[in-house]
């Protein structure tokens, strides 16, 4: 059985996706750091995505988890934008990668809480603190964070049923919550 973690950027998928994959003693596969080889002849993932090679990265994407999914025990901790981005959506990549993961593991979706308004400032903080937004104005980086989090909440419910919502939670208690519902 594999499981891939899903969830909107901060809000904890890596973190909680190493504890899982070691407790179950599972091999972990970030897939910013598998895209980022991927995207090595271009010189990596930022600089693809700087240079709007935004396509190109989505349709390696899918070749890359495929690959990455045909092993077994393998927790694979997937970037949100992977199943929301615009241009992957309107031309049925994304729906490519969907059916991938569902079809190849078990997917649990982390959300920061059921209320859309706290998960959106939960982010935000979380945000506002990573080196490549600390320049970014404030309204500008909320406005993004709030688009970006309610095209990911939409998605997510046609895809799984295992939520977990982390918002109070210590990433152990989130990985003990995974546990119970996929056992």
């Amino acid at each position: 059985m594999n499981l891939t973690v899903i969830g909107p950027r901060s809000v904890g998928k890596s973190t909680v996706s190493k504890l899982l994959a070691k407790r179950l003693s599972y091999k972990h596969n970030e897939s910013d750091e598998l895209m980022n080889l991927e995207m090595k002849d271009h010189g990596g993932l930022v600089k693809s995505m700087n240079d709007k090679k935004d396509l190109l990265i989505m349709k390696r994407a899918v070749n890359v988890i495929e690959r990455v999914l045909s092993k077994d025990k393998i927790i694979l901790d997937l970037a949100g934008g992977t199943i929301t981005h615009t241009k992957g959506t309107e031309l049925g990549i994304c729906k490519k990668i969907i059916e991938i993961i569902t079809n190849n593991s078990k997917v649990i979706a982390l959300l920061p809480f059921e209320n859309n308004k706290e998960s959106i400032e939960f982010l935000f903080k979380r945000e506002r603190n990573r080196a490549h937004f600390i320049d970014a104005p404030s309204s500008e980086l909320e406005e993004k964070v709030k688009k970006d989090y309610l095209r990911f909440e939409t998605e997510i419910m046609d895809i799984t049923k295992n939520i977990i919502y982390v918002g109070t939670k210590s990433p152990d208690e989130i990985v003990e919550e995974i546990i119970k519902q996929i056992l």
